[in-house]
């Protein structure tokens, strides 16, 4: 049963009429893609796609009546970043992806059990969901010009199933090795406030992190580092 979280109503966004094998995958047990278009920013001069890395995805779909928390949350950040041009540019399009495709709504109900079950159900077995998850990643680097990277997984060590955590952070330094590779692109992490830029595991935090507004949300630089660990 799907958690009924409508898109805001007050920002005019649309979804792109995705042609790629990755987004016709997409189901109510899986979501390797989910682009979301700012109808608003469209026209405007210095536009980028933000291309977001979080953990798995919930329940939003590319339809209007179904979002979930993080997606809204993330929709009016950017909206809100876009309008005060804070970021000296303009995110048209943003790009959801994961570190593991198979959709949970509590990441304690993501368990091998359940990831083998999805995993068997597919209809597409050729790949693992893994290795698809990946390939999508590296489908949207070249589909997507002038791109930057918001990295906001949480803390992957804080997944309590141990195959599931493995799975999610080997998938997370193959994601970002990948983004090492891109040139002219900006790396991001979510500045909640004036609370530490990182979690004390390194890895960067999730939109839900607080739960106080969007408006105190910002985007902070970050670099990349051996292992694939983010750094200040």
């Amino acid at each position: 049963m799907k958690e009924k979280y409508k898109y805001p109503e007050d920002i005019q966004i649309s979804f792109p009429i995705e042609k790629d094998n990755f987004s016709q995958q997409n189901n109510d047990e899986i979501r390797y893609i989910l682009s979301i278009i700012f109808s608003k920013w469209q026209s405007s001069s210095n536009t980028r796609t933000l291309i977001v890395l979080l953990k798995n995805p919930s329940n939003a779909r590319a339809n209007i009546e179904y979002s979930d928390r993080t997606t809204n949350k993330l929709i009016r950040l950017i909206n809100r970043l876009n309008e005060e041009h804070s970021q000296n540019v303009v995110y048209k399009k943003l790009v959801l992806l994961n570190t593991c495709p198979v959709r949970t709504n509590h990441i304690r109900k993501l368990t091998k059990d359940k990831f083998e079950s999805v995993t068997f159900h597919q209809k597409n077995k050729k790949y693992g969901i893994q290795t698809t998850n990946l390939q999508c990643f590296k489908s949207v680097l070249k589909s997507n010009t002038r791109t930057d990277f918001l990295i906001a997984t949480g803390d992957l060590n804080s997944v309590p199933c141990k195959y599931i955590r493995e799975l999610m952070k080997k998938s997370y330094q193959d994601i970002l090795e990948l983004i090492s590779q891109q040139t002219n692109s900006g790396l991001f992490a979510l500045q909640l406030g004036n609370d530490n830029l990182l979690l004390s595991s390194d890895y960067t935090k999730h939109p839900l992190a607080s739960y106080k507004g969007y408006d105190h949300i910002t985007l902070s630089p970050i670099k990349l580092r051996q292992q694939w660990i983010v750094k200040k």
